[in-house]
């Protein structure tokens, strides 16, 4: 039988709707840490257009896509940026609301999905991870 071997695990919190994860974007210089979904339904990481800001990122500057949900479409701005995730550092696109009201932070398929091998035993509340190419 197939065998998997991770070299991170993480516990989340089962009282926070889906799973959660700390995290921490750069951009150039400047670093802000927050928390993330795992969401292997979502193409792109997106994170809230204020992290984006605070970062000093002129959000209308990047790549403009149309990102569509099961709820409609909203536009959203891609730029390069570094992201660690239970110390793990990836290089991605990060995607930025063009709306303050979407207030959602979400590790989608393109940035980390693609990067890593995980796998979730949720009766434990536990999270296990590494790089792909580990």
């Amino acid at each position: 039988m197939p065998t998997l071997e991770f070299r991170s695990q993480y516990r989340y919190d089962h009282a926070e709707s889906g799973i959660t994860v700390p995290i921490e974007l750069a951009y150039g210089a400047d670093r802000i840490k927050l928390q993330a979904k795992v969401d292997t339904g979502a193409e792109f990481c997106l994170f809230q257009r204020g992290f984006g800001e605070a970062l000093g990122i002129n959000i209308e500057g990047g790549e403009r896509r149309t990102l569509v949900t099961m709820n409609g479409s909203f536009v959203a701005f891609g730029h390069r940026l570094s992201m660690r995730v239970l110390d793990f550092d990836f290089e991605l696109t990060a995607f930025f609301p063009e709306s303050p009201d979407i207030r959602r932070n979400l590790l989608g398929r393109q940035g980390w999905l693609l990067q890593v091998r995980f796998g979730v035993v949720d009766y434990d509340q536990r999270l296990y991870v590494s790089r792909y190419d580990d």
